[in-house]
């Protein structure tokens, strides 16, 4: 019998682009596949279960009920350049010579 139920009813959901390890992200999968549900519903699932199961975390939540989340990831966003940025503060590419007399690029 799985751990994870199948949901029973749809909820709203955001867009949120994480990272994985390798396995990590085949165990979701497959499990997914197990449960005949989505990835996502599978995540949500182990949040919610872990998250309401951790005292230190909900004992933390009650002192600091001003902090959201949306406020964290408007903070990561500012701390985080954007690519034009980082393209524009990246070394300027100047062309070498080769020892077959061609030319690459190489950072100065």
């Amino acid at each position: 019998m799985p751990i994870i139920k199948p949901r029973a009813h749809k909820v709203d959901s955001v867009r949120h682009d994480s990272r994985l390890l390798e396995p990590n992200r085949d165990a979701l999968v497959l499990y997914a596949e197990f449960i005949e549900e989505k990835p996502d519903y599978v995540l949500n699932r182990l949040i919610e279960t872990t998250v309401a199961k951790d005292r230190e975390y909900l004992d933390w939540r009650v002192k600091h009920p001003e902090i959201t989340a949306a406020m964290i990831l408007a903070r990561d966003r500012r701390r985080r350049p954007s690519k034009a940025r980082a393209a524009s503060q990246a070394p300027a590419q100047t062309p070498v010579a080769t020892a077959s007399g061609g030319a690459r690029s190489s950072q100065s």
